[in-house]
């Protein structure tokens, strides 16, 4: 009772603060997840707490980052940190009593605000760009650059991600590779208060976004086309922050004043979606200044300012007994007679929409009868994969029971989902590092596929990495397969990785993902996916692929894998305009910043070093090695591949033969067409050597040359008009000689 609490179910009578835990920087931004509170700390790094006990939050961590710590967002395994200057900071919550900052990132640009899905952190930028960053893998894999700057806020609900710039919204689906806006909404407001950026949340089918002076509202009715729907203009001008709890309340940080003085508190608001104004409910003083909330179970969190974290119970405890009303909804197909149908093995969702006369604490979610998730969070929402047919299994069950604060709860209906087969082998969508990358220094590779894979059928055969070894070539005596590495499997993005302690050793490198793999259906992967690419070994610092010494000595920042912040990575620039990126150059040994190195005469992106009839741009468009003019080693020049049709990366892809030169006696004579009744069947004459092909006019074959395909570095090609026919005389390798009569 002295708490302020009820001695029978330990719930919060009182409302306002209810505790506030001081943090040893400025408390800018808040994230709750599993029991798990994260607080942007400015300069001080991420603040962590245990809140299991909701009334005695306890720090468990304090993890300093190498920036200013802007904004942050959880998975059960990392906090992403949006670290200002520094970019992207990704702590490991593996053992909570000893959080350590695992990854730093630097995109070139001050980073604003961040948002996760999947493993994956979306960070937004002040150069108007969307940094994707595999957490796990450690690697950014896309970039998407909106039309106007700076990215404010980012949030993700219903598989979108929200983006939020000066009066603008972007939607953009998480299900698109590579991400890419689908819909967008402009917006009237001024900048945030006092300096401070725009925020956004969605959920329940709305999102809101803070101006100055209040809050703008956007229909979601269709997800990916968010629609202005009307701006909510108050007397304050302190507006900061405002999220749903889910049941038409809105919890916001906001005060009259934009700039810093005076009182910064939140206040709670009648968001009456359905209306036409919202409605002022009441304040709740906070000791410090409330930058940024968050909800979690029923209670309010605030990164307040100097005094760090403080929880707020915005409403009391529910004594009415009245339950809460659930109904559930999924993306899955309708099909004839209302019935649902989703095929098998595949990523599914389900969305909880709920009221309650107070509040929903937590929603819990329950396939064939069994509880799979608690989610305290609102919006409500939970993705799994379906079920596999069996013999005894053609359907599944959803449902989700709703939990208000007073621990009154209710069921929704009960959805039966019929299964139909995959009958789609999975295809890999996107490999990490890209395909022809160049990398100092890389320790895992990963291959993301467009669908759930049986974890079963992923092992060392069907996931294999090979070094081409000192020769450069595929297929010979020295390639190595890396030792020591572990596969891996994330089944929320349907990701294989495989990761080593150290760094891999400087070689090209092949991943190939084949068959027997398979999906969770047992649909064989149709045709094998394969990519190359190279490590060089060398000092690597932000991972753009240009070694260190080199960024001072062209005047880049080898901290920084985006010096002049324009969205493209240094080792992906082209400073000399030749359409040869810079890592390119440098790996094969030309100079960035001249068109023509050896000032031949001859641009570096012409040049053909290794003489097989492919220029340095042509090998790099088709991912061949310019300086080896056979790169899969299977005995043809990849120029010669290229025009019959094979494929210059795989040993096994071969020009069909009619006569194939060896090291050894060859001689090939063409009778004249008339005494084949017609022109002379093709031939195809290849080898790495010199060849000389004469052939007489066509006088005298008959009017029409036979067809004849010569593959080589070298070729000499006569054709005289009125030479007689000449024996072909057998000879020796590297000379063949090829006559027609």
């Amino acid at each position: 009772v002295a708490q302020g609490t009820d001695p029978l179910t330990g719930l919060a009578v009182q409302t306002g603060a209810i505790a506030t835990v001081d943090t040893p920087g400025y408390a800018r931004d808040v994230a709750a997840l599993n029991n798990i509170v994260a607080v942007a700390d400015s300069d001080a790094g991420v603040s962590l707490f245990n809140v299991s006990n909701s009334l005695n939050p306890v720090r468990i961590a304090q993890v300093d980052t190498p920036g200013t710590a802007q904004a942050v967002a959880l998975t059960p395994q990392f906090v992403a940190v949006a670290d200002g200057s520094a970019g992207l900071a990704v702590i490991s919550l593996a053992d909570l009593s000893r959080a350590t900052l695992v990854r730093q990132y630097n995109f070139g640009s001050s980073a604003n605000a961040v948002a996760v899905a999947g493993g994956f952190a979306y960070v937004g930028l002040s150069n108007g760009q969307i940094g994707v960053f595999d957490m796990d893998a450690g690697t950014e894999v896309d970039r998407v650059i909106l039309p106007t700057a700076p990215v404010q806020d980012l949030t993700v609900a219903n598989n979108v991600l929200y983006a939020v710039t000066t009066g603008k919204l972007y939607a953009l689906s998480l299900s698109d590779d590579p991400l890419t806006v689908s819909g967008s909404a402009t917006f009237p407001g001024s900048g945030g208060a006092g300096g401070r950026r725009f925020r956004v949340f969605a959920g329940g089918g709305l999102a809101y976004v803070t101006v100055t002076n209040g809050y703008n509202i956007f229909s979601l009715a269709d997800p990916l086309h968010p629609i202005f729907v009307r701006q909510e203009i108050t007397s304050q001008f302190g507006w900061k922050q405002i999220i749903a709890n889910g049941s038409g309340l809105g919890f916001a940080a906001v005060d009259p004043n934009s700039t810093s003085d005076g009182a910064h508190d939140v206040s709670l608001y009648n968001l009456n979606p359905g209306g036409t104004a919202t409605q002022f409910l009441t304040t709740f003083p906070t000791p410090g200044l409330a930058e940024a909330v968050a909800i979690f179970n029923g209670l309010g969190f605030v990164a307040d300012g100097a005094a760090g974290l403080t929880l707020v119970n915005y409403l009391a405890y529910d004594t009415a007994k009245q339950t809460p009303t659930i109904s559930i909804t999924t993306g899955f197909a309708t099909i004839a007679g209302g019935g649902l149908q989703a095929e098998e093995g595949k990523l599914g969702r389900i969305t909880a929409l709920v009221t309650d006369d107070v509040q929903v604490r937590n929603v819990e979610f329950y396939i064939d009868g069994q509880r799979v998730v608690t989610d305290g969070n609102f919006p409500f929402e939970h993705s799994f994969v379906t079920p596999l047919i069996t013999p005894t299994k053609t359907s599944f069950t959803l449902r989700g029971k709703a939990t208000d604060t007073g621990g009154n709860s209710t069921w929704s209906q009960e959805l039966t989902i019929g299964l139909v087969p995959d009958a789609t082998p999975p295809r890999v969508s996107k490999f990490i590092p890209p395909p022809g990358s160049f990398s100092g220094s890389i320790h895992s590779v990963l291959a993301t596929f467009n669908e759930p894979i049986d974890i079963a059928t992923l092992n060392a055969s069907t996931f294999a990495l090979t070094g081409a070894g000192p020769d450069g070539a595929f297929g010979t005596a020295d390639d190595v397969a890396p030792s020591g590495g572990v596969l891996s499997y994330r089944d929320t993005t349907n990701s294989a990785f495989l990761t080593f302690p150290q760094d891999l050793p400087p070689s090209l490198y092949r991943l190939t993902v084949r068959a027997p793999l398979a999906d969770l259906a047992g649909n064989v992967i149709a045709s094998s996916a394969q990519m190359q690419f190279r490590v060089f070994g060398f000092q690597d610092s932000d991972g753009d692929g240009v070694p260190d010494d080199v960024e001072t000595s062209i005047g880049l920042d080898p901290n920084n894998s985006d010096t002049n912040g324009n969205g493209t990575r240094d080792g992906n620039e082209d400073f000399d305009h030749d359409g040869l990126p810079n890592a390119f150059e440098i790996a094969y040994g030309y100079d960035p910043t001249r068109t023509d190195t050896n000032g031949n005469g001859i641009d570096d992106r012409n040049e053909d070093p290794d003489f097989d009839a492919l220029t340095n741009a042509q090998e790099r468009a088709i991912g061949t090695d310019p300086t080896r003019a056979d790169t899969d080693g299977d005995g043809w020049p990849d120029g010669a591949e290229i025009d019959s049709g094979s494929d210059p990366l795989n040993p096994a892809s071969r020009p069909i033969l009619t006569v194939t030169a060896v090291p050894a006696e060859i001689s090939v004579v063409l009778p004249a067409a008339g005494a084949l009744g017609g022109p002379s069947t093709s031939v195809f004459v290849a080898t790495p050597y010199d060849i000389s092909l004469i052939t007489s006019g066509p006088s005298q074959v008959g009017g029409a040359l036979p067809p004849i395909t010569v593959a080589t570095p070298f070729v000499s090609l006569m054709l005289p008009s009125d030479l007689p026919p000449t024996e072909s005389d057998p000879l020796t390798l590297p000379s063949i000689h090829v006559a027609t009569p």
